[in-house]
């Protein structure tokens, strides 16, 4: 699955690129949450956690965490981990 399903043009809604791009980051590692989130131009990192778990259905330290678990097991295919 896809980070992004359904997105056709991401600069007429910044919430979901900056949720695609904080994915994005995430997924790479070395960056924490807080970098992250003000990484893609949000100020608040509440709103950001919020409105990533919204979109997304995990909050950005667990999305985060189970990436690199997956990476590390060898199980890590381009997509969102599963919700748990």
């Amino acid at each position: 699955m896809q980070i992004a399903p359904g997105i056709h043009s991401m600069s007429r809604d910044k919430p979901r690129k900056r949720r695609f791009t904080g994915g994005t980051l995430l997924r790479r590692g070395d960056l924490s949450v807080t970098d992250v989130c003000f990484e893609v131009g949000c100020s608040s990192l509440g709103t950001f956690s919020s409105r990533f778990t919204e979109l997304v259905g995990v909050p950005p330290s667990v999305y985060q965490r189970q990436i690199a678990e997956m990476m590390a097991k060898g199980t890590y295919a381009t997509g969102r981990p599963s919700h748990r």
